[in-house]
């Protein structure tokens, strides 16, 4: 199922005629901070499973990377989280 949704996002962003654009300089500090996710799409059930009261926290870490956390509530009301962080790997090109 996973594949199709695949293989039709691809067939509908070629077929769309126009390719997103990338942001020319991006303000890091616009994004900082506490976000609560206020739509969820229907397929997002596949990586977020019935999770409810989704929240992302962005920050700047000491290396000037962004870390993120997700936080939401699962199916059983029990709170679950996942970490990451971000970082450009070429600042000279957009995207």
């Amino acid at each position: 199922m996973l594949l199709n949704l695949l293989i039709i996002s691809l067939f509908m962003l070629v077929n769309s005629g126009t390719i997103p654009g990338t942001v020319k300089e991006l303000n890091v500090n616009s994004y900082i901070g506490h976000w609560f996710q206020v739509y969820g799409a229907p397929t997002n059930v596949i990586f977020q499973c019935y999770g409810t009261c989704i929240t992302a926290d962005y920050g700047v870490l000491d290396n000037g990377d962004i870390s993120v956390i997700n936080t939401q509530l699962n199916d059983k009301n029990e709170i679950e989280t996942i970490g990451g962080y971000g970082y450009y790997k070429n600042v000279s090109e957009p995207g």
